[in-house]
């Protein structure tokens, strides 16, 4: 058994009439698809307990065949009810905030897909080595499955440790990567300054955490974000030191020379 840390909200649920499910299709000859299978993939039957049994059919298994760690992904969810409205849910994960994160998936490494979140073979393996006593998984909020007549998975967006980028990448999944660290230096500096100045760094942040952001404004929006923790933790230098030291993505690119 293994234990993990879950960051999703709530939990998406199956009901007793079987949607259909659309498989997402590979991006590239790097990655295998597909579907989960218990008996095909013990190693994540684990995790399936509860009431997350039910996400079985609408998850899948990734399979790394290249020689390059899996640095992010982003998995999108499109659930059809019976009205025809559609309903979107996305669910991602990378280890670019931190120096010396664990990658989503090593080289040649195994990655379970769920509405859930994310968990790869190595980590598994990892855990129950003893190396550590859980593992994250990074996910999205729930989705309508139980109330679904179709359900469509799309693999959006998954970028190798080089910054190679394959899949659609429709949700813009690279830029958003950029504009965590470019919103990370611009809080920094502004709470540098002010402390310089003999400022509380609440002077700077509040009028932060009110700014009002458009879709598609990633760097406002993580800015928001950044100045929400700043202002709640009671440990300031830590968080400002980590938004500091914050590693800059790669460039990212596509083999193909197209826009990641």
């Amino acid at each position: 058994m293994f234990s993990a840390t879950l960051l999703a909200s709530g939990l998406p649920t199956l009901g007793q009439n079987m949607p259909n499910i659309q498989m997402p299709t590979s991006p590239s000859a790097n990655i295998t698809v597909s579907p989960f299978d218990a008996a095909q993939f013990p190693m994540f039957t684990d995790f399936f307990t509860g009431a997350k049994a039910a996400l079985q059919p609408v998850s899948l298994v990734l399979t790394n065949n290249s020689d390059k760690a899996i640095a992010g992904i982003e998995v999108e969810w499109v659930t059809i009810g019976s009205d025809g409205r559609e309903r979107h849910v996305s669910s991602q994960s990378d280890n670019f905030f931190s120096r010396g994160s664990r990658a989503v998936a090593a080289a040649h490494d195994r990655l379970l897909v769920s509405p859930y979140g994310f968990l790869s073979e190595s980590t598994v393996n990892w855990i129950k080595s003893g190396a550590g006593h859980s593992g994250v998984i990074a996910g999205g909020g729930g989705a309508d499955f139980d109330l679904a007549s179709q359900v469509r998975i799309s693999l959006d967006c998954v970028v190798f440790e080089d910054g190679e980028v394959v899949g659609p990448n429709q949700r813009r999944y690279t830029d958003e990567i950029q504009a965590r660290r470019d919103a990370a230096n611009e809080v920094v500096q502004v709470v540098q300054s002010a402390l310089k100045q003999g400022l509380q760094p609440s002077t700077v942040l509040s009028p932060l955490v009110n700014v009002t952001t458009r879709r598609g404004d990633f760097v406002g929006t993580w800015k928001v974000r950044y100045a929400q923790q700043l202002l709640r933790t009671p440990y300031l230098d830590v968080v400002l030191a980590s938004l500091e030291n914050m590693p800059s993505p790669p460039k990212f690119y596509r083999t193909d020379g197209g826009q990641p």
